[in-house]
Formats: structure tokens, C-alpha cells, sequence
């Protein structure tokens, strides 16, 4: 089953105002949902491990066609959008189309693949991505994605790549994230959400809980352990941070957490 949607000169003037973030001093770009209905429905059709299209990079679509559907063990969609204020001045125009295709292979393995394009008078960048998800058994989960793009910018010829993994594992007492991701400095993130390129990032988050299930008041108690390091494409260390501490959940949906954090970054 397939479902066809089509918008011209939208009217987001209703749609409630983004809430207040704190933006003081922030290096990166800070996230923003999206809140426009047209690009909320079916928005699951075109998500990836790192979001190669995140609709909010649209900014005054005067036209948008867009298509999704199922069939059998396939997932599909596709987008076109005629945008009307895009470049940092919102004053260029710029044709945007993106495809996207997913096939759940098992019930444990599932496969996809993705491609973006956007056309401005001055810029042109195009995408094609693989991603995959594989759930071991009831505790582990992977996730893996690369991509490459092209652009062109004022005849000057750029190519990029973008390699993800991602493990976790969610079990009764241990719960561990892993992500890495490999971006180089060029790879096109004109339709992406990519706050950094020219990365190589490691980030762990673990926590160990024990269960106190004869305590009235104490339900759970456990330690925190995140890391993060970051460098360039050439190894050069950019940052890295720790927290290491402790946390305990209450009854009445109350808990403490309290950690030591240590850190650097070069500017």
C-alpha cells in the first residue's frame, strides 16, 4: 500500500513556536525538532542511524510532493520539495528530492539504503548511504552506517565519506551505549543534521544498577561511567571528556545522580 501527499504554499504560521534552548557559548549546531505536519507524517520512513535528511533544513517549501509505502517485507519513500528561502540569507532557491528504501531481510536483520540531492544556483550536493540494523538477541543491538557525497561548489569539485557504528545493550542491571563515527570535513551536510564533520568521535555511556527490592524507599543503585574523545581526519585530538559518579532511584519516580566530570577541548 502506497500513500501519494502533496502540498503547495504551505501555511506553517500555527505551528507552535520552538521551546527555549540554552544556546550560550555552544561551539556546535544545537537541535531543533521538527514540528511542521506535512514533514511529521510518515517522518520514520526516511530515518537513519545519523540523520542524512533532517526536514528542518527546508525552510520555506513552496511545493512538496511526497510518497510511502509497504510492500510485503520493503519499506519505501520519496520526496520532492521546491524551497524558496534556503542558503544562510533565505534568499536562494533550491531543489531538494531524496529517495529512501528499507528491507526487513529477518525479524533480527533489516537493511537500507538512502540518497539526497539539493540544487541551488551556486551548489549542488548529493548523497548515497548503507545503512543496517541487527539485533543479536534480547540485550544487544548494532547499528552500522557509511555514506558518501559529492558537491560541486562554484565549479569546484568536493567529495566526502561518513562511517557510523553503533552497539548497545539494554539488560537488568547493564545498560552500555557505543558510538563511533568517521566524518570527513567535506562530506555534504547541507540536508544532514551533522553538528561536526572532520571528526573521528568514540562515545561511551554504561551504567550498572543493582536492584534493592527490599528497600521501601530505595528501589535502585548503581554507578555512571561516560566518555567521549574526539579527533580530526589527521588524529589530532580535539576533546575529550569523563564522568564517572553514582545513582539512586526512589519511590515516587525520584532519583540522584551525582558525578565528577573531567574534560578538554582545544580551540
Amino acid at each position: 500500500a502506497s500513500a501519494i501527499d502533496l502540498t503547495i504554499k504551505p501555511d506553517f504560521s500555527e505551528v507552535e513556536s520552538d521551546e527555549p534552548q540554552i544556546v550560550i557559548d555552544k561551539r556546535y549546531e544545537v537541535l531543533f525538532p521538527e514540528k511542521r505536519p506535512f514533514f511529521l507524517e510518515n517522518a520514520g520512513f526516511f530515518h537513519t542511524p545519523t540523520p542524512l535528511f533532517f526536514s528542518r533544513r527546508i525552510a520555506q517549501p513552496q511545493a512538496g510532493l511526497r510518497i510511502t509505502g509497504r510492500q510485503d517485507r520493503w519499506a519505501y519513500g520519496g520526496l520532492l520539495i521546491d524551497d524558496h528561502a534556503a542558503g544562510d540569507d533565505g534568499k536562494e532557491k533550491a531543489k531538494v528530492a531524496m529517495a529512501r528504501v528499507q528491507n526487513d531481510l529477518t525479524h533480527d536483520f533489516a537493511m537500507g539504503g538512502l540518497i539526497t540531492d539539493r540544487r541551488t544556483d551556486r551548489q549542488a550536493d548529493s548523497v548515497a548511504g548503507l545503512d543496517a540494523r541487527f539485533q543479536l538477541d534480547d540485550n544487544w543491538i548494532f547499528q552500522a552506517q557509511m555514506a558518501r557525497s559529492q558537491s560541486e561548489v562554484d565549479g569546484l569539485k568536493l567529495s566526502g565519506h561518513l562511517g557510523y557504528f553503533e552497539a548497545k545493550h539494554q539488560g537488568k542491571h547493564l545498560e552500555y551505549l557505543a558510538k563511533y563515527s568517521d566524518i570527513s570535513s567535506a562530506f555534504a551536510s547541507n540536508l544532514a543534521f551533522l553538528p561536526r564533520t572532520d571528526v573521528k568521535q568514540l562515545e561511551q555511556e554504561s551504567m550498572y544498577l543493582w536492584h534493592l527490592d527490599d528497600a521501601e524507599d530505595l528501589q535502585r543503585l548503581g554507578f555512571i561511567g561516560n566518555s567521549t574523545v574526539s579527533r580530526d581526519q589527521s588524529n589530532q585530538l580535539q576533546d575529550w571528556s569523563l564522568d564517572v559518579g553514582v545513582v539512586a532511584e526512589g519511590s515516587r519516580d525520584s532519583w540522584l545522580e551525582v558525578f565528577s566530570r573531567h574534560g578538554y577541548e582545544k580551540y
